[in-house]
């Protein structure tokens, strides 16, 4: 997942007291969240780039010292709103861990000035495993903006239990992205019908020609649900992107293909990445990015008569995303970074059942 430069963070985020240890054990004393900076055995990180008042799902890692993931652990996570003269317990929660087996996509093209898709789509193209990434996912719901905090306990894979740990966070009023509930932007991005190939609208290597072939703005006038996935399978720092792609859209694709849609949008321009140039948002993923010419690299502005109305844009930060909605465009489900296959078969079933 990649979160971009340009803007900035919406999280406050504290590193914690040392593993088992530290002032104030109790996460019901106003000590407890009196967090001291120290490099410490077992540190939480929020992943979200945000979270904001209504049902969120809320993510954790664990790094160990050396700043490695630790994967596989027990986590349960306690929610204490921090705004008051106390703290005060709001939510306590199992969190399930999620995983994925990273990867990334090295492709094979043709460098500037040379005849480009001299090959077929993925031909030349090969998927790279790089590990296992995971994350600790809890649904919590927050009735109001303000400061939060986490108290993250658990067991490591060796048997070893750790916390409670300090974490804090500000809850916004809303995300810059959509919100459950919304109407989804009605995006007019490019489609097969505007390209000679599809490798102008993919980084994936086995790309599947049915998530190119309508507009998100087609879509939600369908009646039909919909799963759009904005991920870079080529260029995703993170390497989440392919594996999101693989292993949680592309499944329900096979499965559900009569009865949703199914959208893949590169949140980059392609030609600029694969030039080296930058990662470049396109103005569906963020519209003001694209705009100024921000993003990572020497990105350059975009013109007036290529940007679409503000509300087409999704104004996204981080990629990937999958966003899951209903038959009337409204969104009803979003996952940002690491997503397995069954939390996205149970949103679009849910929206099927209505």
């Amino acid at each position: 997942m990649r979160k971009l430069a340009a803007f900035p963070l919406l999280l406050v985020a504290l590193f914690l007291a040392a593993c088992g240890g530290g002032r104030g054990p109790d996460p019901n004393d106003a000590s407890f969240w009196q967090v001291t900076l120290r490099q410490a055995a077992v540190s939480p990180v929020l992943v979200n780039h945000a979270l904001a008042v209504g049902e969120n799902r809320l993510q954790v890692g664990l790094l160990d010292r050396e700043q490695v993931p630790i994967l596989r652990a027990q986590v349960r996570l306690q929610l204490y709103r921090l705004d008051g003269p106390a703290p005060v317990l709001v939510g306590e929660r199992e969190a399930r861990y999620v995983s994925l087996r990273l990867s990334f996509v090295e492709e094979h093209y043709h460098p500037p000035g040379t005849p480009p898709h001299t090959h077929g789509p993925g031909e030349g193209d090969r998927v790279v495993e790089v590990g296992e990434s995971g994350v600790y996912v809890a649904q919590f719901a927050f009735d109001a903006p303000g400061t939060y905090g986490l108290a993250v306990s658990g067991t490591l894979p060796n048997g070893r239990r750790f916390g409670p740990l300090p974490y804090l966070f500000n809850v916004l009023p809303r995300t810059p992205e959509p919100m459950v509930g919304d109407p989804a932007p009605p995006s007019h991005q490019p489609t097969l019908r505007d390209v000679a190939d599809v490798r102008e609208l993919s980084t994936d290597a086995e790309p599947i020609a049915d998530l190119y072939t309508l507009t998100v703005a087609e879509a939600v006038r369908s009646g039909r649900p919909t799963v759009i996935a904005f991920a870079t399978p080529a260029f995703c720092t993170s390497r989440t992107c392919g594996p999101v792609l693989q292993a949680a859209v592309k499944p329900l694709y096979e499965r559900y293909r009569g009865q949703a849609n199914f959208i893949h949008i590169e949140p980059y321009r392609l030609r600029e990445a694969r030039e080296g140039i930058g990662l470049c948002p396109v103005p569906v993923f963020n519209r003001e990015m694209a705009r100024l010419g921000q993003g990572l690299g020497r990105c350059p502005p975009l013109p007036a008569d290529q940007l679409p109305p503000p509300q087409e844009s999704w104004n996204l930060e981080t990629e990937p995303w999958v966003f899951v909605l209903d038959r009337q465009g409204r969104v009803a489900a979003k996952f940002e970074g690491i997503v397995s296959a069954e939390e996205v078969e149970a949103a679009l079933r849910a929206v099927l059942a209505r």
